[in-house]
């Protein structure tokens, strides 16, 4: 998927549409303040980022890339695409993931991501590099 072109998107439409095909059963809250991103590939749309801002971290809301389209490294991206904005801003990202999800678990730890509590989901933090 390194053709695969990934911009940001103001159209939180766009994005809804994307999180009800990959995850039918999810109840997204889509706030105006939310960063999005949609990566695009031959004219489809193939994945997205939701990005959200709370206490001065940015929040891994959601990624997700259509099932056709996995394992060519396109959530990679979408993670340092998020990683950039939070370097760039000077933020922190958590997320939340389910303890049952090896390939995110494996993704997010080989991008520097900590377990930093442990619930019914772990959630994760990417300290700063300073």
């Amino acid at each position: 998927m390194k053709d695969a072109v990934i911009k940001k998107c103001g159209s939180r439409a766009r994005i809804l549409k994307l999180i009800n095909e990959l995850f039918p059963k999810a109840n997204p809250q889509l706030k105006e303040s939310d960063i999005y991103f949609v990566g695009v590939f031959g004219g489809e749309d193939v994945g997205f980022l939701h990005l959200g801002q709370k206490r001065g971290k940015i929040t891994l809301e959601g990624v997700g890339v259509k099932e056709k389209y996995r394992g060519g490294g396109l959530g990679s991206r979408f993670l340092d695409t998020a990683i950039t904005l939070a370097e760039r801003t000077g933020k922190e990202i958590i997320l939340k993931v389910k303890p049952g999800n090896a390939v995110a678990l494996n993704l997010y730890a080989k991008k520097g991501f900590v377990i930093k509590r442990v619930r019914d989901v772990y959630i994760l933090q990417r300290k700063l590099c300073t």
